[in-house]
């Protein structure tokens, strides 16, 4: 069957498919194919890959892909071999991208104030410019920094372009960039080399300049732990019993279906999977409803309702991908997100966002991969489980509207809808969706740093993730605090404040303590100030933060009234007053 490019950019997030390590292996393909795999020293990767130290949730500066000039605040959501998965803070899930550990994209939070330029709000930020400020003060508060030692050198530039045609390597696919896979080198042009992918159409093929970061040796993928996409067009998938079934599916009969469907060819997967999706149906009916008839041949589900038996043609599918991601959205449709995955699940709880957090439904990628190679200690999966939709033939994308079912959610639903015993856990303060509608509290103890770069309290911290700052005055432009600067105070009051009935921790105090706070300091400038602490949400947290350049920009107050608010929080800083 010929192989169409679809016209349409996936919406869903990036996500993984686990083949097992036997279903592609260089040695015997290279000798089958009577080719020869381009030398390490071609590539602008380092020889020994840079170890990935990064957990998800961690904070750093990266340059927006969309916007080179722009530095942004991004948050990990994804960590696979030597790759970051990251996200912009304030932007939404639909363009996350993907770095090295060692890209000069990425860089310690607090680089960009110490170079004089300022953070800026990512393309397409979701909320009021003018609350950009307070926002990123608040994203940042007491969230956990990567440190400086996680960022690697980038490897140096190969003196010239070596590459032949017909060698072999690794490579990215750059319109599904979450997805590595074998290539070979279809032309040479001056600086620039095409890269096409071997098993599929040229679609996906591209050019780009001979020390892209984008492409790496054979056994790349081996050596860092990440997955290597195969060649052949099976699939498997897992059904996770332990998982939220929603509000459409019967939880007993979830329990009664084998383990996986596959691995098989992608059609009779599918047509497996969905059939069971509608035999497990509450109503059959209503799950039924959620299938968009295709009139091309595809494989044929049934269901019994109405008194008649019904049927619907599915799309026809070749590739693993395309099931998978029909999957997904099948899957979000029934509000069961986490109910299929392309990798077993654990009959354990393992760690999904940090070592004080755990999850039942983890995919065991890890128990797989590691039999046949050598993964760091410091792959994590990503934060959302059943991860489904893998590279297969260059329909990867979710097609064309025929393709595709009508309702696709954020990647952000997915992290959110845990099992009810995950959810026991405390979430890890990563902001994983700056745009959360209510406030988050978690009690991760987080200790400080020289990685982080705002001022933090005494652990446990509780963090918030406001999705609006009611502003209108604020400006873009925002000067964080130095990493430097970053104190390791605890913030204590005096007795006299005390006395008033404040809690001893000023971080926790809500914007009405801090104006009653101020009230007691200087009761005949409490006035203006309540309504300036009331329109920016200055609560404790906020307001231990506040420096006399923040306050005169942002607030517009004078010199004098910024410099003596600024005393009374360096003196609230100690714990001390005169």
């Amino acid at each position: 069957a010929m192989l169409v490019e679809p016209k349409n950019k996936p919406k869903n997030p990036p996500i993984f498919v686990c083949f097992f390590p036997d279903d592609f292996q260089w040695e015997k393909y290279l000798e089958e194919t009577g080719s020869l795999s381009a030398p390490s020293e071609y590539f602008r990767q380092s020889k020994i890959p840079p170890a990935n130290d990064f957990k998800v949730g961690m904070k750093l500066e990266a340059h927006d892909p969309r916007n080179k000039t722009s530095v942004c605040i991004a948050t990990v959501v994804g960590v696979t071999g030597a790759r970051l998965r990251l996200r912009l803070d304030g932007s939404d899930n639909q363009n996350d991208f993907w770095r090295l550990v060692d890209s000069p994209d990425i860089q310690p939070v607090g680089t960009c104030e110490k170079e004089g330029d300022l953070l800026q709000p990512p393309l397409g930020y979701q909320m009021n410019t003018s609350s950009w400020p307070m926002f990123l003060l608040r994203t940042l508060n007491g969230s956990e920094m990567a440190p400086a030692a996680f960022f690697k050198k980038e490897p140096p530039k190969p003196p010239l372009n070596n590459f032949k045609v017909g060698m072999k390597l690794e490579a990215v696919d750059r319109k599904n960039p979450y997805l590595i896979c074998p290539a070979t080198i279809g032309n040479v042009k001056g600086d620039e080399v095409y890269i096409t992918f071997d098993g599929w159409s040229g679609a996906f093929d591209y050019w780009c300049k001979y020390d892209c970061r984008d492409i790496f040796p054979v056994g790349w993928c081996n050596l860092t732990g990440d997955i290597l996409q195969p060649l052949g067009s099976n699939v498997c998938v897992y059904i996770n019993k332990h998982g939220n079934c929603g509000p459409h599916l019967d939880q007993k009969k979830i329990q009664q279906l084998p383990d996986h469907f596959g691995p098989g060819p992608v059609n009779v997967v599918l047509r497996r999977t969905v059939q069971a999706c509608v035999d497990c149906a509450i109503q059959s009916k209503t799950v039924f409803g959620f299938l968009k008839p295709d009139h091309r041949g595809g494989e044929v589900i049934t269901a019994a309702f109405d008194g008649e038996v019904h049927s619907i043609q599915l799309p026809p599918v070749n590739s693993a991908s395309f099931v998978l991601r029909f999957l997904e959205n099948l899957c979000h449709s029934l509000q069961c997100d986490n109910l299929l995955s392309s990798q077993p699940f654990s009959s354990y709880r393992g760690n999904t966002h940090s070592p004080e957090e755990s999850d039942q439904n983890k995919p065991v990628e890890e128990d797989i991969t590691e039999k046949k190679i050598t993964k760091r200690p410091s792959e994590q999966p990503l934060p959302y489980v059943a991860p489904l939709s893998p590279k297969q033939p260059k329909i990867i994308v979710p097609a064309s509207k025929e393709e595709v079912l009508p309702s696709e959610e954020d990647g952000m639903a997915k992290e959110e809808k845990l099992s009810e015993e995950s959810k026991k856990s405390p979430p890890t303060a990563n902001s994983l969706s700056p745009a959360r509608k209510n406030p988050i509290s978690t009690h991760t103890p987080v200790s400080m740093n020289d990685s982080q770069s705002m001022p933090c309290t005494s652990s446990p911290k509780v963090v918030e993730t406001k999705s609006s700052i009611k502003s209108s005055q604020l400006e873009v432009e925002f000067e964080m605090q130095r990493e430097s600067e970053a104190p390791s105070y605890i913030a204590v009051p005096d007795p006299s404040v005390l006395k008033q009935g404040f809690s001893k921790d000023p971080a926790t105090w809500s914007v009405d303590e801090v104006i009653q706070f101020m009230k007691h300091k200087d009761p005949q400038k409490s006035g203006p100030l309540a309504e300036l602490f009331r329109q920016h949400e200055i609560d404790g947290k906020a307001l231990l933060l506040l420096k006399s350049d923040v306050i005169m920009k942002y607030m517009g107050l004078k010199l004098g009234p910024a410099l003596k608010l600024c005393y009374y929080i360096e003196k609230l800083k100690e714990g001390k007053y005169n």
